[in-house]
């Protein structure tokens, strides 16, 4: 933007004279300015002087909340005013190695031409833009204001981006087992039973052996959970003298109890009814607990991270043991310290441990991200 005057005199053999004019400028460059002077019997004068405007760069400030958490969205704006009517580019380097740009035509319509006097002047506009952070840390923000004919401010800013902690979903052990209850042996002999919990009503059932698989005539029952701190008893009550007679008063009925699992595993326990030592008529396993010792366990645990961390989760059986695994969020490698990318990482862990004594059992998962960020969960098995 740019004043001018211009001061030109005349001087006829008979008159003197002078004026002032003024004029500004929509755009740099240089200009032509004539003056023509005529007086009122039509006789005139002309002259012209060349009028050189500059440039002037925009000016440029940043507002917006600078202090976010990762896996947020980052939103500042840019207030601009350029003092001629240029075009203006408004460029944010997010200081991660991404960029965003925005044209604002003066005209709101195409580029501005090389010479644009008449147009808008002041330009002022404002640009709001936002950015998602894939890690923790300190960003500089870098915005440049450009107008079309390479007038340039830079404002820069400092964004800080804190870490969050993993979030643990769910953590559960795949102890949730089917019983199943089977006779082989002597037709037409039954033996019923009782599965106990402590606290509740008995579960109770029968089942009569049939020609034909022992497969084919179990019991199951669904869903029961299995763990040190679960105390379950099973009690079944063979009667054969009451039983129709296959040829003669003895014989033997094979009995299995199996617990399976939802990851496929079984534990299978054995006992043999005998109709002649009546001793083996009654089968009772106080704990079905103790089956469980020695036996690998499935845990599971999902977490997940706002942002593109790595997670390790560690396990401690709370038996003197511990185990843990590392998931990369690139599938690959390690983080690195700044991970630009926005990833957020959900990750399901599975890990197999086998007690050796009864429990209860005190299990503790902490999930780390490679940031330092924790969080702990307790599971009594």
């Amino acid at each position: 933007m740019e004043n001018i005057g211009v001061t030109e005199e005349n001087d006829p053999p008979d008159a003197t004279g002078s004026f002032m004019g003024s004029h500004v400028y929509g755009d740099d460059g240089d200009f032509t300015v004539t003056i023509t002077v005529t007086d009122d019997d039509g006789g005139s004068d002309t002259a012209t002087v060349l009028q050189h405007v500059e440039n002037q760069p925009p000016e440029a400030v940043v507002s917006g909340n600078t202090v976010i958490n990762e896996g947020e969205s980052v939103e500042l704006t840019a207030d601009a005013t350029d003092p001629g009517s240029d075009d203006l580019i408004i460029t944010w380097d997010w200081g991660d190695g991404t960029t965003s740009t925005s044209t604002f035509y003066n005209d709101g319509v195409g580029p501005d031409p090389a010479l644009s006097p008449h147009g808008t002047w002041p330009f002022s506009i404002q640009d709001t833009a936002s950015h998602v952070y894939g890690d923790n840390g300190n960003f500089t923000v870098t915005l440049t204001a450009e107008d079309d004919d390479g007038g340039t401010t830079v404002v820069q800013t400092t964004v800080v981006v804190l870490n969050v902690a993993p979030s643990v979903s769910d953590v559960k052990s795949l102890s949730n087992a089917t019983i199943i209850f089977r006779i082989a042996g002597e037709k037409w002999h039954d033996v019923e039973f009782q599965l106990h919990k402590e606290g509740t009503d008995p579960i109770s059932g029968s089942i009569v052996r049939f020609p034909g698989s022992p497969n084919d005539q179990a019991v199951t029952i669904a869903d029961i959970t299995m763990s040190f701190a679960s105390s379950y008893s099973f009690v079944a009550y063979y009667t054969p003298m009451d039983d129709p007679i296959n040829g003669q008063v003895w014989g033997a009925t094979p009995a299995w109890l199996i617990l399976r699992f939802e990851d496929g595993t079984e534990i299978r326990m054995h006992h043999t009814f005998n109709v002649r030592h009546e001793e083996t008529w009654t089968w009772e396993i106080d704990d079905l607990s103790q089956a469980l010792i020695g036996q690998n366990i499935s845990f599971q645990a999902t977490a997940s991270d706002p942002g593109s961390d790595d997670l390790t989760f560690i396990w401690d059986w709370g038996d003197g043991t511990t185990s843990s695994t590392t998931y990369y969020n690139n599938g690959v490698s390690p983080d690195p310290p700044l991970s630009p990318d926005y990833n957020p990482i959900t990750v399901t862990d599975t890990q197999s441990h086998a007690f050796m004594t009864a429990g209860p059992h005190t299990i503790t998962l902490t999930v780390l991200d490679d940031d330092g960020g924790s969080t702990t969960y307790t599971l009594v098995f």
